[in-house]
């Protein structure tokens, strides 16, 4: 078919036959303007829509946008591929680059929607440092809309092709680009991948995670004691340069992303030590949106050592900062962190209100992610507080709210969901059911605390 397509171009009268190259390299929809400004010849700028009508003739491309925003669209993907294989290697770099500096220029005042789009450009034309730069913008905005495997996939291209660049770019970039694949990875669930990226990111940052039982004792040693010197002489907590309180937040960051990873590991040694770097990190770099979410862990973590008047210290500062900060995503988490606290010592009222809150915020954002952590937390907040027919449409939201995720940590919530009013009714055989599925689903996922919750039910039951 390729063949047959190539021999139908390569007839085609000089100027339309380039004419058709030419848009292949814009992509299978492009717009007229753009391809009269990227034409090479200059003297067929004014015959182009002639051309086309003579390719929509001859069923190469057709219409797609009139007047106008006139645009054209290949008939087949196979045409377009074709057309595009027929460049010459150095036309089809040199095409692409004019393309992206065009996109530059004219579009200068909204890139956000075409960072994807530039990185392919700049990528094609083989300018590594102009590619780098919107693969790494586009990673970040998928991740903050959620869209996980995109932002995988750019920035899992980014570290690729920083590898093979001089000089390559800095340690606190590369920190960065894992910490985010980290955050991305949470966000599919594969927790394991997660925390790949978040030890690479604080490895990076100069602060490797501890390897053996003796170190860790060590760095906890050094962490407790810096928290304390932090909390007796907050005075002489002053942000460093720009830089400095950058390199400090991004740790913060890569920390945090760690120390939620350990507490779902069931870590409590390695989950503690990552709460306190991500605290101390965050107090020199001064109030911040990261600052709030490290003292939401740090209220969980207190907790979990049974110092709670602490946590309940710290949960307050957290939802203080938050607030001060007007954070969402951050007021988000850290309603996730002080709920979970205060669930775990009983305080059902406490935790329902700011996981009630917190669903607000993750619905306004879009965060499907949080919306599901704050909604299996509500689950246990109503099974404990005897809301068993609640429970039943309340587990149908969280499973209409998962079924399209490729989570499977959501999806056993979900499971524990039902659970939650299957015990009450007596509904043995079905929960026991519906368990083993979870565990399936969780075996060798890295969510250990996830798993104990879910053998220690089956023993219940």
């Amino acid at each position: 078919m390729q063949g047959v397509v190539a021999g139908r171009i390569d007839r085609l009268p000089p100027g339309q036959e380039l004419t058709l190259k030419v848009a292949s390299v814009i992509g299978r929809l492009f717009a007229f303007r753009l391809l009269r400004e990227v034409h090479p010849v200059h003297g067929d700028r004014g015959v182009l829509r002639g051309y086309l009508d003579d390719l929509q003739r001859h069923d190469f491309t057709m219409l797609d946008i009139p007047e106008p925003d006139l645009a054209y669209l290949f008939k087949h993907v196979v045409t377009q591929e074709v057309a595009y294989s027929l460049l010459l290697y150095a036309q089809r770099r040199q095409l692409h680059r004019t393309v992206a500096e065009w996109y530059e220029q004219t579009q200068a005042d909204d890139l956000v929607s075409l960072y994807p789009l530039l990185a392919y450009h700049w990528g094609r034309a083989e300018v590594p440092t102009k590619t780098l730069t919107y693969l790494e913008l586009a990673g970040e905005q998928a991740l903050r809309a959620g869209a996980y495997q995109e932002a995988v996939d750019f920035l899992t291209e980014a570290l690729s092709l920083a590898g093979t660049i001089q000089p390559a770019p800095g340690a606190l970039r590369q920190a960065r680009w894992h910490r985010q694949l980290g955050d991305a990875y949470m966000g599919l669930g594969r927790l394991q991948e997660s925390r790949q990226h978040a030890d690479q990111a604080v490895a990076l940052l100069g602060s490797p995670v501890p390897t053996t039982p003796l170190r860790l004792l060590g760095d906890l040693t050094r962490q407790v004691l810096q928290q304390s010197f932090h909390r007796i002489s907050p005075a002489r907590l002053v942000p460093g340069a720009p830089a400095a309180r950058s390199a400090a937040l991004e740790a913060t960051r890569a920390f945090e992303r760690l120390a939620f990873l350990n507490y779902y590991a069931n870590a409590k040694g390695p989950g503690i030590s990552a709460v306190l770097h991500a605290v101390n990190l965050a107090d020199r770099a001064g109030p911040s949106p990261e600052l709030a979410r490290a003292y939401a862990a740090m209220s969980v973590a207190a907790g979990v050592v049974q110092l709670h008047a602490l946590a309940r210290n710290y949960a307050q500062r957290a939802l203080q900062i938050a607030r001060a900060e007007h954070d969402l995503p951050a007021l988000a988490f850290v309603l996730v962190a002080t709920s979970t606290y205060h669930s775990t010592v009983g305080n059902w009222t406490t935790a329902r209100e700011g996981l009630l809150e917190g669903l607000g915020i993750a619905e306004r954002l879009g965060d499907q992610r949080r919306w599901g952590e704050l909604a299996a937390g509500l689950a246990v907040a109503m099974y404990f507080q005897g809301e068993f027919d609640r429970l039943v449409g309340w587990e149908a939201e969280m499973h209409r709210m998962a079924s399209h995720a490729d989570d499977p940590q959501r999806q056993a919530h979900v499971i524990l969901g039902k659970i939650w009013y299957l015990m009450p009714q007596g509904r043995t055989d079905i929960a026991i059911k519906e368990l083993q599925e979870a565990t399936r689903l969780l075996a060798g996922r890295g969510s250990r605390t996830d798993e104990i919750i879910i053998y220690g039910v089956l023993a219940l039951e």
